[in-house]
This record gives C-alpha cells, structure tokens and sequence, in this order.
C-alpha cells in the first residue's frame, strides 16, 4: 500500500512536495481484539491539520485515496 500511495502521489505532484507517509507497527486495541490474521489501520489525514481539512474538502481527492487504496488491496 506504501509503494502505491508514493508512486501516485509522486505522479500526482510531481515535485512539488514530497510523499512523506510511514508504515509501522501499532498496538491497536482494534487489532487486538479481532480474529482476523491480517490487518491494516490507513490514516488518510489528520483532521486537525489545517492543510489536510482543505485536502480532504475535495472529492476529486477522497476518491483519488480510495482508489488507490483498492488498488493497493487488490495487488495484493
């Protein structure tokens, strides 16, 4: 999911500004607790961030996100 969000974004910005994303381990009750084998938690923005608010006001964006997101999935 990482290689397809930086790919994109990198296609998408060019170079404006650079991917700045992160994968690590988490402790999350929410993985805690369920039984599935294999998880993953994506945090899209933060919404108390001025800057990403304004990046999410935008469809064209959010769908932008999902479909890499499904993208990501599917290649897996």
């Amino acid at each position: 999911m990482h290689q397809v969000f930086s790919g994109h974004y990198k296609d998408r910005r060019s170079s404006a500004r650079a991917y700045s994303g992160s994968v690590s381990t988490r402790d999350l009750f929410t993985f805690r607790e369920t039984n599935t084998r294999k998880a993953v938690y994506v945090e899209l923005a933060n919404i108390r961030n001025d800057w990403d608010q304004q990046r999410l006001v935008l469809s064209s964006n959010r769908q932008a996100m999902a479909n890499w997101i499904g993208e990501a999935i599917l290649k897996r």
